[in-house]
């Protein structure tokens, strides 16, 4: 479970505080300065008064401190500086604050005024604290963000799971099997060489599943392969009805996409529209500004059953990967899903 800085702060400010005062009533009790019965004075609960306060405004001073690093320095991009600048300004600021707090909590509040000795101990401690509460802080936030983001690695890897089960499924299921064969038969019958390249298609589209099926990523090129293997599947099962424009050039070629996005995009078109010799189904691909860009042209079916996995786990895998969203834009004439290409600087 991800654990929020405040609840990290409330948990630092305890143990100082309480850390304390432990250090005091040790020191003392060595000393021969402390018996059980001081417990009940009331000078100790303005020592531990003081102690809680000291240690709040320590705390809150150090997050305060590490949030204004954060934004400047990113823990991730020079680690060695951020750290390095934290340790150093959360101690001035400790030792600055705690030896004022002390002058103006005993001698100003209270008109007891405090020894060298007390003076020193508290400038000590306030050396302490940084460290302590820098490893302590530090640890049980990055913890909580590496949990949270191993959850979600799972749960983005069962849901790539999910949509490559999908894909499978659909490919292999009766209905597609059905009008491939049929397709195929008609061809054989018909004495069409465009039979073999047919069956070299199908079987081309079987092989990139099984060889990216651990993949989560591959080069546009592969995916443009595929794709258009799969089209030309289409293209002889429908004809003229079905037309598709690459507008990719080569040398946008150079980017890495999630397999078989585009495929899912092409099944989510013809799933979802008709196709015929009076409203065929256009597809458009293109790339700008480093994106994909797949349209195609609205001719809804009177009814259709969708469950929306295939676009909603291509969301998923995609703010995984790039940390962007997706964009769906779902016009009156034209469906278009926009798509951020990873370049090789981003792996």
């Amino acid at each position: 479970m991800k654990v929020s800085r405040n609840r990290i702060n409330l948990v630092a400010i305890f143990i100082v505080g309480i850390g304390i005062q432990v250090y005091y009533k040790t020191k003392f009790f060595i000393l021969g300065q402390f018996e059980l019965s001081d417990l009940w004075h009331w000078l100790t609960l303005v020592e531990i008064s003081f102690g809680f306060l000291l240690s709040t405004l320590v705390v809150l001073g150090h997050d305060r401190i590490v949030t204004q690093l954060k934004r400047l320095i990113p823990l991730n991009s020079r680690p060695i500086v951020r750290l390095s600048l934290q340790i150093t300004a959360t101690s001035v600021y400790a030792v600055i604050a705690s030896y004022l707090f002390s002058l103006f909590f005993w001698n100003v509040i209270l008109n007891m005024p405090m020894t060298s000795e007390y003076l020193f101990d508290f400038i000590v401690i306030a050396l302490f604290i940084p460290l302590f509460v820098n490893g302590l802080t530090e640890s049980l936030y990055y913890y909580g963000e590496w949990e949270a983001e191993s959850k979600r690695k799972e749960q983005l890897e069962k849901e790539n799971i999910e949509a490559r089960y999908e894909i499978l499924k659909n490919q292999i299921s009766p209905h597609f099997l059905f009008n491939c064969f049929n397709t195929l038969a008609v061809l054989i019958d018909e004495g069409k060489k465009s039979a073999s390249t047919f069956l070299k298609q199908l079987s081309r589209v079987y092989r990139f599943v099984l060889d990216t099926k651990e993949s989560e990523i591959i080069k546009l090129t592969e995916e443009l392969k595929v794709f258009h293997a799969y089209a030309h599947l289409l293209s002889i099962r429908f004809g003229n009805n079905f037309i598709l424009k690459n507008r990719i050039e080569s040398s946008q070629e150079k980017y890495f996409i999630a397999p078989l996005t585009m495929q899912i995009l092409l099944e989510n078109a013809i799933k979802h529209n008709q196709s015929s010799v009076e409203h065929p189904l256009n597809v458009d691909i293109r790339i700008e500004d480093k994106y994909l860009i797949f349209t195609n042209n609205l001719v809804p079916m009177a009814s259709t059953e969708s469950t929306g996995t295939g676009l909603q786990n291509i969301k998923n895998r995609y703010e995984y990967l790039t940390g962007e969203q997706i964009s769906i834009t779902h016009g009156k004439e034209h469906f278009a899903v926009k798509i951020p290409l990873i370049s090789v600087s981003a792996l």
